[in-house]
Order: C-alpha cells, then sequence, then structure tokens
C-alpha cells in the first residue's frame, strides 16, 4: 500500500492502543489516549502533547472554532469537517405517540477522505 510506504519512516507510523468495548465489539479511543499516543510517538511531554490535540479538538480547537463561524476544515487523505443543516420535520414523541414538529437544525458532520476510505476497506 502506497500511504505505508510514505509514513514508514515516521515516528508516527506505530499504531494506536485501542479499548475493546466488549459488547458491542468496537474499539474508542479516547483524547487522552491520543495525547499519550503522540507524546510517545514525537518524544515529548504528555502534557506538551495534550495541548496540541486541544489545539486541533477542543472546544477552542481549530476544528470547533473554523465551525463556529460557519467554516469547515479539510484534512487532505483524512477528510472534511463541516456543517449539515436538516430540514424541519414532522416526527413523533416516543411516549405518547403525539406527532411533533422537530426544528430545523444545523449539525457538525464528518466526511471521510477517498485515502481514509481506503483504509478502513481493507
Amino acid at each position: 500500500m502506497v500511504a505505508d510506504n510514505l509514513t514508514a519512516d515516521l515516528p508516527c507510523a506505530a499504531p494506536v492502543r485501542h479499548i475493546h468495548r466488549p459488547f458491542t465489539g468496537s474499539a474508542i479511543v479516547t483524547k487522552q489516549q491520543v495525547a499519550a499516543a503522540v507524546a510517545r510517538r514525537l518524544g515529548i511531554p504528555k502534557g506538551r502533547a495534550a495541548e496540541v490535540v486541544d489545539c486541533f479538538f477542543g472546544q477552542d480547537g481549530i476544528i470547533a472554532g473554523e465551525l463556529k463561524r460557519g467554516g469547515r476544515v479539510q484534512i487532505a487523505g483524512f477528510g472534511r469537517f463541516e456543517l449539515r443543516r436538516r430540514a424541519g420535520r414532522k416526527g413523533r414523541d416516543p411516549r405518547t405517540g403525539k406527532v411533533i414538529t422537530i426544528a430545523p437544525s444545523t449539525v457538525a458532520a464528518f466526511r471521510p477522505g477517498s485515502v481514509l476510505k481506503q483504509l478502513v476497506a481493507k
């Protein structure tokens, strides 16, 4: 695979450890684990790595800040964070069964890039 050849010499080429979720069969990685992996791969203190991760993914981070302004963040080879607008619609209250009106909303969304899609598909 081309991506493996490009990253083989980089310090961040080591895999991230996952926590196995026994009931769903899926794995999750927390922000704290991402920071620990960044610290280990780059040889920097965990506190500094946490600052780097927060710089991107924190409430006041680059991604959230750009989305708050109505923009989008595109990371080549990974994907795009963007806003999607949902139209108002009719729904049902599950407790009462009555028809309710669901207001229009704007939600954050992620669209994976082609390289990420290929990596996940294997």
